[in-house]
């Protein structure tokens, strides 16, 4: 399954990551990123793959049963997380 752009947004949202934080981890261009989570125009291959490698070497795994399509977050990586602002 490949990731779509809604699910690689969600994945930086459990990871408190950036588009440009993403971007320069999984060494991807800003605006690239930017087209795919926006747009939802799938970039070449060698992105996508950047992008999962890199997701899924933090933790972030994507589902897609039947209707529904999400993304998670490994345990351990989410406790290790700073708490939200404000908490």
């Amino acid at each position: 399954m490949t990731i779509r752009g809604t699910q690689c947004r969600a994945a930086r949202a459990l990871l408190g990551w950036s588009q440009r934080d993403l971007a320069a981890v999984a060494h991807i261009g800003l605006r690239v990123l930017m087209a795919f989570e926006n747009s939802g125009k799938l970039p070449k291959p060698v992105v996508i793959i950047a992008i999962e490698r890199t997701l899924a070497d933090h933790g972030i795994e994507w589902t897609e049963d039947g209707d529904w399509v999400g993304v998670k977050i490994r345990r351990s990586v989410l406790d290790a997380l700073p708490p939200p602002e404000g908490e």
